[in-house]
């Protein structure tokens, strides 16, 4: 993401969506909407973790890209937005970007979407946005999608050159572990 969005809520929740449309879905064992759904829904459409180690924030984000997805945005569509909001800008302000709403509707209306599914938030798509055809047209060529996220550049910080991720190595474990795995470590 040329930089951008590193070590956010925002980002991580992006480059799961990515990772998923990509690779068939190989990221279904580690959900996090489902955690977040368990805590109680905090809202992480108003504002962004400035982390990308926490469930629910990360779980929120997949929860309502799956939604916008299923409103007909598709994810190529979505992340060039995104990028360009930079590493302040909340899924709120993505919502108002590409629906011309306005973002104080964001969190609400994503909540009536979530009140009205079917069945519970048992993955990180309960929108079902993977299996509407307009997603999967969108993302067919997806070297070509990331040819374009890698394209989107967003001005620096006033005074600030580019920023740069700096590469932490973690093992990515799914939410049930991640306590297992610091209990153990304290």
């Amino acid at each position: 993401m040329n930089g951008n969005l590193c070590g956010l809520s925002t980002g991580e929740a992006l480059s799961r969506w990515c990772a998923t449309v990509v690779s068939n879905n190989a990221l279904s064992d580690f959900a996090t909407a489902p955690q977040w759904v368990q805590d109680g829904e905090p809202d992480f459409v108003d504002q962004t973790d400035p982390t990308d180690q926490n469930a629910d924030s990360i779980g929120c984000g997949m929860a309502f890209l799956s939604w916008l997805m299923s409103l007909g945005h598709s994810l190529d569509q979505i992340a060039p937005v995104m990028v360009a909001l930079g590493d302040s800008g909340t899924l709120a302000q993505l919502y108002a970007k590409l629906t011309g709403d306005q973002s104080g509707n964001a969190w609400s209306k994503f909540q009536s979407a979530l009140q009205g599914l079917p069945n519970a938030v048992t993955s990180d798509d309960p929108f079902n946005a993977l299996a509407q055809p307009a997603q999967i047209a969108h993302t067919k060529q997806a070297g070509q999608a990331a040819a374009g996220l890698r394209a989107v550049k967003r001005p620096p910080a006033s005074g600030a050159g580019a920023s740069v991720c700096q590469p932490k190595s973690r093992r990515l474990l799914p939410p049930h572990k991640t306590a297992h795995r610091e209990s153990r470590s304290a």
